[in-house]
């Protein structure tokens, strides 16, 4: 089994070949991390489908994201497992706000949910500082 400090190596490799465009690193490095990417958003949300769709979404934003990663801050793994876990945190805030918007309000009036889904998604596209006035009014 390879040292960690190999494995450090290696990965430094893979997310230089990736930024470079190497679709090979990229799927090394998804082969090499989705299990435990995977095992780790399971643990946080205990949803089979979820922790599926958000495994897939680290990777897509890993690829597109490869060019944030400094050597410096952080490993790659650390860095990994960090945007994973902001984004299932994100997940199980926004499912916390959906239940409890769908208990709140009277079942058979949607318009209030559908406001405040409409709000969130449009904060997705929004600017942070403009997405973060918004997330105050909620």
């Amino acid at each position: 089994m390879p040292s960690s400090s190999a494995w450090n190596q290696t990965d430094l490799l893979l997310i230089e070949g990736l930024k470079e465009g190497k679709k090979d690193c990229y799927e090394d490095l998804y082969n090499r991390y989705i299990g435990p990417i995977h095992r780790f958003i399971f643990y946080m949300v205990h949803h089979k489908e979820a922790a599926e769709d958000l495994t897939q979404e680290v990777f897509i934003k890993l690829y597109h994201s490869a060019h944030m990663f400094d050597p410096k801050k952080a490993s790659f793994s650390s860095w990994l497992h960090q945007m994973a876990k902001n984004m299932t945190l994100n997940y199980i805030k926004r499912e916390k706000l959906i239940q409890h918007d769908a208990w709140v309000h009277d079942p058979d009036d949607t318009s209030a949910l559908a406001t405040k889904i409409e709000r969130f998604l449009k904060d997705k596209e929004a600017q942070p500082d403009e997405a973060a006035v918004t997330k105050e009014q909620f």
